[in-house]
């Protein structure tokens, strides 16, 4: 997951839901590391994982949380 965003002056973190809204463990907002800078290719990692969870038969849901910073777009490599 890769984000577009302007986060000098704030932060934005990420968290991954199943498809009843429940965070997935270990992809929750206290674990998303937050992104504090500019950029247009931002990589998002909870704790030291950068890689989606693999193997679930639903989809997922994306929740953000921006503190003075602004989504431009995100996208999945």
């Amino acid at each position: 997951l890769y984000l577009n965003a302007e986060a000098g002056d704030g932060e934005v973190r990420c968290e991954l839901l199943d498809s009843e809204g429940q965070t997935l463990a270990g992809f929750g907002r206290n674990s998303s590391v937050p992104l504090t800078a500019d950029g247009v290719r931002q990589p998002v990692r909870w704790g030291d994982k950068e890689i989606l969870p693999v193997g679930t038969e639903s989809p997922v849901q994306l929740r953000f949380w921006l503190r003075n910073a602004s989504l431009y777009s995100y996208w999945f490599e």
